[in-house]
C-alpha cells in the first residue's frame, strides 16, 4: 500500500513539474490529471486504513465476545486463578461422548501431568467449561535448560498439548494447543483423531486442527513400524539318537581260600 501511494505521488509532481515547464495552457490541461492522481492516491490511503481497522476489529471481536462467554460459564477445568502468567481459553466438548480426564502437558519439558478433573468428575458432551493453565513452570523449566545448555543447540520454548480421555476408554492428544490465538475452541472426534475448531483471534478466520492430527497420527504410525522387528523363528535341527549296544561283561569267579584244610586240634588236620 505505501509503494503504491508514494509511486502515484511520484507521477502527479512529475506531471506538474512538466505542466509548469511547458506554460500556463498546459498548466491548466494538466490540472485535472494531478487532482485525479491525489484523489486515487487518498484512495489507497483509505484502504489501507480500512483494512487495518478490520484485522483490529477481528481481533477485538473475538476477544471481546470470548470475555461475555465467560461470564456465563460457572465450570472450569483446572484451577481458577489470575495472574501474568495464568493463561485461560473456553473448551466446549462436542467430540460426542464424556471426558473423563483433562490434562494439559508441556510436550518439551516433561513436567509432571496435572489432572484438570476431580475423580468421578465428567467433562460432558455439549457442556462448555473454561480452562486455566499457569505457564510459569513451564516457562521456568525451558529456561532452566536452555541456560544448561550446548551452545548451538536449538532453543526449548513450550509446546502444549491437550490430553483427553473418553468414557468409552478412547484416548487422544490435540497437538499445538494454543492460548495465544484461541479464546473459544470446541473439541471434535473423526477418523480416529481429536480436533480442535476455532476462529481465530489473529487473522479473524476459521481454524480446523482435524488434518494435522491425521498427518501427526500417521507419521507416529510409521514410527512405530519401523521400531517393529519381525521375531525370526529358526526350526530346531533334530538329530537321531545313537543306539549303543550295551557290552556284557561276565563276573570273575570268587574263592574262599579258607575253606581248604582246616585244624582240628594237635597239630591234626582234616
Amino acid at each position: 500500500m505505501k509503494r503504491a501511494a508514494s509511486f502515484l505521488k511520484t507521477i502527479a509532481l512529475g506531471m506538474a513539474v512538466t505542466a509548469l515547464a511547458a506554460g500556463p495552457a498546459a498548466a491548466e490541461e494538466t490540472a485535472p490529471a494531478v487532482s485525479e492522481s491525489a484523489a486515487s492516491q487518498s484512495v489507497v490511503s483509505q484502504s489501507a486504513a480500512a483494512t487495518a481497522a478490520q484485522d483490529g476489529t477481528a481481533a477485538g471481536e473475538t476477544k471481546e465476545n470470548a470475555a461475555a462467554a465467560e461470564e456465563k460459564i460457572d465450570k472450569i477445568l483446572g484451577k481458577k486463578a489470575e495472574g501474568e502468567h495464568i493463561l485461560h481459553v473456553i473448551v466446549e466438548n462436542a467430540s460426542g461422548g464424556n471426558i473423563v480426564s483433562v490434562s494439559v502437558i508441556d510436550d518439551m519439558t516433561d513436567l509432571p501431568i496435572e489432572e484438570y478433573l476431580a475423580d468421578g468428575e465428567v467433562f460432558a458432551d455439549g457442556e462448555k467449561r473454561i480452562l486455566y493453565y499457569d505457564e510459569q513452570p513451564a516457562e521456568e523449566e525451558a529456561a532452566r535448560r536452555n541456560a544448561e545448555a550446548q551452545e548451538g543447540t536449538p532453543e526449548i520454548r513450550p509446546a502444549y498439548l491437550l490430553r483427553i480421555a473418553m468414557e468409552d476408554g478412547s484416548g487422544y492428544d490435540l497437538h499445538g494447543f494454543t492460548f495465544e490465538d484461541m479464546k473459544e475452541g470446541r473439541i471434535e472426534v473423526a477418523d480416529g483423531v481429536a480436533y480442535m475448531v476455532y476462529t481465530s483471534v489473529e487473522t479473524g478466520e476459521k481454524v480446523e486442527t482435524k488434518e494435522a492430527e491425521l498427518a501427526e497420527k500417521a507419521r507416529r504410525e510409521e514410527e512405530q513400524q519401523q521400531a517393529y522387528v519381525e521375531p525370526v523363528y529358526e526350526q530346531p535341527v533334530y538329530q537321531e539318537p545313537v543306539y549303543q549296544e550295551p557290552v556284557y561283561e561276565a563276573p570273575a569267579p570268587v574263592y574262599d581260600a579258607g575253606a581248604g584244610d582246616q585244624c582240628i586240634g594237635d597239630g591234626l588236620t582234616w
